[in-house]
């Protein structure tokens, strides 16, 4: 009985032995294998890590046509998001809205002037117009207004995204522009200071006549007039033939107004008239800067304006913009553009800079353009391995 509980036991250890046997034979055949796995898993995340998390060293190797120490194929896009809205109940079609912007602020070359595009909420291309571009040098952007066309119904607020980088060789885009200015009194020509005909010299001791002029936000041009003071005042008076047509308490008076130097000024006067006196809104000087455009939008209530009493919006005859200064004698430029008078102007609003990472297509074609050897090198990498790009 005893021999045969042995031969059972020595059968049991021998099978437990052989599963042992095994399993360890496994582990030293498989082991180096599943070592080498994760050997290059680790390699293949590191070169991940590398090509899609920096633009390399120098960060602009890819123009260099040097081999770089640190291989990296990003490279940084802006973006600003933009606002609009409509608060007065009135809806809008293809109206035109301005929005200053500055894009590089400490010049660090960031900005093409020709990458610059706009998108709406849903990422569908807007044309636009880059006007008054103040550049940090060459084609690199400091600051510039944007002009778009806004289609809005009441009450709607429209979000939309100005991206640009530093490539230089992104095409500039070509739109055709297209606006309405329907809910504008007036509604054509001098509406938007296309034309001069209905313009003149205001004050002014040696001013040239009222002329269009490049500098400009909405439309074409802009009308001014660049003179001397005479003891108080120089500026621009608009008299269309007729009174202005759809205005009334609460309609607003817009318009863009740039001075070329603000030194020696004490305001800049709104004045509307309606034939049996005037009413006046003056801009100090203070909240002007020299050779920047200033947004004037008041509406047509008793207390936004001095000498209002008996004031009669419906018979507005003329509009006079003009500088003040207690001495006569100084020359000043000054330029006015889209004045009209129409419902509260849709809001804009521009948010701080936002930046991305991206895949820089001139980095990837210029990798494609290096040696094998090379691109080991800039990688760090002792292994064998393949690139494709599709």
């Amino acid at each position: 009985m005893s021999y045969v509980d042995m031969a059972v036991g020595l059968g049991f250890f021998l099978f437990f032995l052989a599963i042992v046997l095994m399993l360890s034979i496994q582990h030293f055949v498989e082991g180096p294998a599943t070592m080498r796995i994760e050997e290059y898993r680790e390699a293949a995340v590191r070169l991940f890590n590398q090509f899609f998390g920096t633009g390399g060293a120098p960060s602009d190797w890819e123009s260099t046509g040097e081999t770089p120490s640190k291989l990296g194929l990003m490279s940084t896009i802006y973006k600003i998001p933009i606002t609009v809205e409509e608060k007065a109940g009135s809806a809008r079609t293809n109206e035109p809205v301005a929005a200053k912007l500055t894009f590089d602020d400490a010049c660090s070359n960031v900005a093409w002037n020709t990458t610059i595009r706009l998108y709406n909420s849903d990422l569908n291309i807007t044309s636009y117009e880059a006007v008054n571009q103040v550049p940090c040098s060459g084609n690199m952007l400091n600051e510039s207004y944007i002009r778009f066309n806004v289609n809005v119904s009441q009450g709607e607020k429209k979000l939309y995204y100005i991206f640009y980088t530093n490539d230089s060789e992104v095409a500039a885009p070509n739109y055709s522009m297209s606006y309405s200015v329907s809910t504008w009194s007036p509604t054509s020509g001098d509406a938007w200071t296309e034309g001069t005909s209905s313009w003149a010299v205001y004050g002014g001791s040696v001013g040239s006549s009222a002329a269009n002029s490049n500098v400009h936000l909405i439309g074409t041009y802009s009308v001014g007039v660049n003179g001397g003071f005479d003891a108080t005042k120089l500026g621009l008076q608009y008299n269309p033939t007729g009174v202005f047509s759809g205005v009334s308490d609460g309609t607003y008076v817009d318009a863009w107004i740039y001075v070329n130097d603000t030194t020696g000024l004490s305001s800049v006067t709104v004045l509307l008239n309606d034939s049996s006196g005037s009413i006046t809104y003056a801009i100090s000087a203070s909240s002007l800067d020299s050779g920047q455009w200033y947004h004037f939008s008041r509406n047509l209530t008793s207390s936004q304006w001095t000498g209002w009493s008996s004031f009669n919006t419906a018979g507005i005859d003329y509009v006079a913009i003009y500088m003040t200064n207690s001495t006569s004698g100084i020359a000043r430029n000054l330029e006015v553009d889209g004045l009209h008078f129409g419902p509260q102007p849709l809001e804009v609003t521009v948010f701080p800079t936002e930046s991305e990472l991206t895949v820089s297509r001139k980095k990837v074609d210029a990798m494609n353009n290096m040696s094998y050897d090379d691109l080991r090198a800039a990688l760090g990498e002792d292994y064998r391995f393949r690139i494709e790009i599709q």
